[in-house]
């Protein structure tokens, strides 16, 4: 009965190697996808019990700003008083912007408190507002986010189970409806990135209650986590091989290690109560968005390795996450991967009989070619869904995934540039070595 299963023609081609090849790659790949898909969209957000153990009265809203005036900063202050918070903590750097954010924020009397640093730099204002910090419950937010009504009571609600430690939004790019072009398309890139973002950070989360990385645009945290003298230290003094840095970026990255390290539990908020509102790609056009995407992808480059072969807790603690995230962001390199799988396919096919029972070299590699770019479609349905305009830009959305593999694969060999690359007065290439 062995072996005649073994030696059988289906049991043969199975010992094709381009064949086996091929089915690893197309697995590996799109198992995640399909399972993930599942997940997002039977996913719910906790909900806000009846009497909850923490209101809002309970939180403290820290927003670390180099630029406390305009348009975005103003409607995202006033969108977190909204909230009715306990306190907001506005932290600017040096003189001139910490009189230009007291006459900002007089409006909100004592509700509002500014303080200030010497240096821009997102850990040491955070920390230097954790001082101040006599809440439960502390929310970081970015100062170009805007926030609903209804977010803090969302925020906090998974706080109710005393294992959570973090909890993440749901995040949008706002959509500037501009005439078809480059400045529309850079703004679409920016909607690309967090739609994606959202589908695996929620999906993930729902399998496992695991996180990549839980956003720091807005997220709420315990303070007396936050307040710890050991997560202080090591939250300003992380180094890249022990001599670059302290870092600046990615501190929303060190914060969740922090926590699936601690054995903390995490929640993703996937919900329109709890959805936060940001810009990208429309502030400096492609350059700077392209800025942005090297920035995020260093950090990535940095920090999973890390939560990998480091710091190791995320392998028990959170499987499908390692699995669907981190070890795929360490080889899905869509410029190079796509055309591997094609040409394993290809290779594959040179056989005879895998060649008949595949329908063919021409029709098999058509449908393989046509299935990898309708998975594409796949984590911005929800985008598309909504604005069917944008399905026009599809084609070149499909083709910025590529360039960013290279993106990606730069940021590799480029890891120890530790620049935040988009703000004025916030790089930070003088690292201490």
């Amino acid at each position: 009965m062995v072996l005649s299963i073994i030696y059988s023609p289906a049991f043969s081609l199975l010992s094709e190697p381009w064949l086996i090849c091929f089915i690893l790659l197309f697995a590996f790949r799109y198992v995640r996808l399909v399972v993930n898909t599942v997940a997002y969209l039977l996913c719910k957000p906790c909900q806000i019990p009846d009497c909850p153990r923490y209101t809002t009265e309970d939180v403290t809203v820290i927003i670390p700003t180099v630029e406390p005036f305009g348009r975005d900063f103003d409607e995202c202050i006033h969108s977190v008083i909204a909230n009715r918070p306990a306190k907001v903590l506005v932290v600017t750097v040096g003189e001139e912007k910490t009189r230009l954010a007291k006459e900002f924020c007089q409006e909100f009397g004592l509700l509002v408190e500014v303080l200030s640093v010497l240096k821009a730099n997102k850990r040491e204002q955070t920390v230097r507002a954790l001082q101040e910090v006599q809440t439960k419950i502390v929310v970081q937010c970015d100062d170009t986010v805007f926030w609903p009504k209804t977010l803090l009571p969302w925020i906090i609600a998974p706080f109710e189970n005393p294992d959570v430690g973090i909890v993440g939004t749901h995040k949008r790019v706002r959509r500037n409806g501009g005439t078809f072009g480059l400045a529309d398309f850079w703004n679409l890139c920016g909607v690309m990135r967090l739609e994606r973002t959202n589908f695996d950070l929620a999906s993930t989360n729902a399998i496992d209650g695991g996180n990549s990385c839980v956003s720091g645009r807005t997220c709420a945290s315990r303070a007396t986590i936050l307040k710890d003298p050991e997560f202080i230290h090591a939250y300003t003094n992380e180094y890249i091989f022990g001599k670059i840095g302290p870092l600046n970026a990615g501190d929303d990255k060190f914060v969740t290690r922090w926590m699936i390290n601690h054995g903390w539990k995490i929640k993703h908020q996937t919900c329109s109560e709890a959805r936060i509102e940001t810009n990208l790609g429309i502030k400096g056009g492609g350059a700077r968005f392209r800025g942005q995407c090297l920035r995020w992808a260093r950090t990535s480059a940095r920090d999973n390795p890390k939560m990998l072969f480091v710091d190791r807790k995320v392998w028990m603690a959170h499987r499908w996450t390692t699995y669907a995230i981190l070890l795929h962001s360490l080889i899905n390199f869509a410029a190079i991967y796509d055309p591997l799988i094609v040409f394993a396919l290809y290779k594959a096919l040179q056989n005879p009989v895998i060649c008949e029972a595949f329908g063919g070299i021409k029709h098999s590699l058509l449908f393989l070619g046509l299935w990898i770019l309708a998975m594409k479609l796949v984590r911005p349905a929800g985008h598309y869904w909504r604005n069917p305009k944008d399905l026009r830009y599809a084609p070149f959305i499909i083709l910025f995934g590529y360039y960013h593999s290279w993106i990606k694969l730069y940021a590799l060999f480029t890891c120890w540039d530790i620049s935040w690359g988009t703000r004025v007065g916030v790089d930070d290439k003088s690292s201490k070595a």
